[in-house]
């Protein structure tokens, strides 16, 4: 079986060698290192240029185009019958892909999805449908409790702590630039197409928080093509309920997205414990402009929202004040959590 793994880039001079010299090195002899350069204006394309190996295959886009167009084209050029993707300033332990075919042989299995560790913190992703510490398998019987998992926790949000069945995610229904929350939309039609799913508490992948990385960009560009971003996402996941016909869970999508606006405004509008009151009031200004953001609001169950628990006192109290009729139930005063 040959494995292809997927490494979207863009501006990643100071890990891409490392990330690219490790998959490399897999014990698993049968793959195949596909990176798209998402047209980087910095070293990143020299250093990939200076690594000569059979396996190495690299992309280079005409035109910045986001994570999406840039995984995309990574998933077009693949000769895999299996998909891994990394982050490009990530690594995976050596017998990753050795282990996960076995998985995948072991039990005929088109998606098998393993957990993570957070460097340098050392904090391990959790453990999802544990059963005894051995593998959880999910077919299409058991479709309502992946469902409840996806919709009501954040733990399989990402594509890049599993290995994929390629004809599930070669076709979606993404039609526009798309960098933030691609990854969770695309994962949906892939668990939604899959007829058996694996669950495995192996750690494999080590996730690096990196300060330079694109959620940590602060510009008021990239916060409104974030926001833009997460209303899209929020759009493709009404679709998806609509197909699945699991109407009930509109709500739930909406305050998703609610929240997720909410986690932007605290991470990129407070540095440093400082809050960036001016760019706080061009954001605020940017949402209550944009009807999309207004049609999400008018459909908020105002029982049904959550702040993360990180990010600046500042900005939570901004948060609240701005939005607090529709986060306080006024006779009880309490915020209500999902998930």
């Amino acid at each position: 079986m040959k494995v292809s793994i997927i490494v979207p880039v863009y501006n990643s001079e100071n890990y891409i060698k490392n990330c690219v010299e490790n998959l490399l090195s897999q014990t698993y002899e049968n793959i195949e290192v596909i990176v798209v350069d998402d047209c980087s204006t910095d070293k990143t394309a020299y250093y990939l240029k200076q690594i000569h190996n059979s396996k190495l295959h690299l992309i280079f886009l005409k035109k910045n185009s986001g994570a999406y167009k840039a995984r995309r084209a990574g998933i077009d050029s693949a000769k895999g019958e299996y998909l891994i993707f990394v982050d490009s300033d990530d690594y995976i332990e050596a017998d990753t892909v050795a282990n996960l075919v076995n998985y995948v042989n072991d039990y005929s299995a088109d998606i098998v999805r393993f957990r993570y560790i957070v460097e340098p913190t050392k904090k391990e992703s959790p453990i999802v449908f544990e059963q005894k510490n051995k593998p959880f398998l999910i077919d299409k019987k058991r479709d309502s409790i992946l469902i409840e998992e996806l919709f009501h926790t954040n733990h399989l949000n990402n594509l890049w702590s599993m290995i994929i069945k390629k004809n599930l995610i070669e076709k979606d229904n993404i039609d526009k630039r798309f960098s933030l929350g691609e990854d969770f939309i695309q994962a949906c039609y892939a668990y939604f197409s899959a007829q058996r799913i694996l669950f495995v508490n192996d750690i494999y992948y080590h996730y690096v928080q990196n300060p330079n990385g694109t959620m940590r960009n602060v510009k008021i560009e990239s916060i409104k093509n974030n926001i833009d971003d997460l209303l899209y996402c929020n759009l493709k996941m009404r679709e998806i309920v609509l197909d699945l016909k699991i109407n009930g869970y509109f709500d739930l999508c909406n305050s998703r997205t609610f929240d997720a606006i909410t986690n932007i405004l605290i991470s990129k509008i407070c540095l440093s414990d400082f809050y960036d009151k001016e760019k706080a009031d061009i954001i605020f200004k940017y949402l209550y402009d944009s009807v999309d953001f207004l049609n999400l609001k008018s459909k908020i169950n105002k029982y049904n929202l959550y702040l993360y628990q990180s990010g600046s006192n500042f900005i939570k109290r901004a948060i609240i004040k701005k939005y607090k009729k529709y986060l306080y139930n006024k006779k009880i005063k309490k915020l209500h959590m999902i998930g």
